[in-house]
């Protein structure tokens, strides 16, 4: 019985944590349409950065690149050049941990 207890309890933290990261993700796509209905470029460029951090951290590597090049390509049009090499820089280490995975 104890065991059955403590897979539950497992389990359901790891769904509660998926759970989330949708939520999560499913908020910051609506604010991006707001966003874009009010112009705010920045806002939305730090949004899709923001995006891109949960799919990365939920091991979608290939939807986190996807959404840390619109960061990157909307953080140079409005001149932010730091958070552009924030951005080169998650996009590098992604491309690297893909590397790496395809030769494991």
């Amino acid at each position: 019985m104890e065991i059955l207890g403590i897979c539950s309890r497992y389990c359901c933290g790891l769904y509660a944590g998926k759970v989330l990261v949708i939520v999560q993700i499913s908020y910051a796509t609506r604010a991006l349409k707001i966003f874009d209905r009010i112009d705010a470029k920045h806002e939305k460029a730090i949004t899709l950065f923001n995006i891109a951090m949960r799919y990365k951290n939920a091991g979608e590597l290939d939807e986190a690149l996807k959404y840390y090049e619109k960061a990157r390509e909307l953080f140079l049009i409005i001149g932010d050049t730091s958070l552009a090499k924030v951005a080169s820089n998650e996009i590098r280490d992604i491309h690297a941990e893909n590397e790496k995975n395809k030769y494991s």
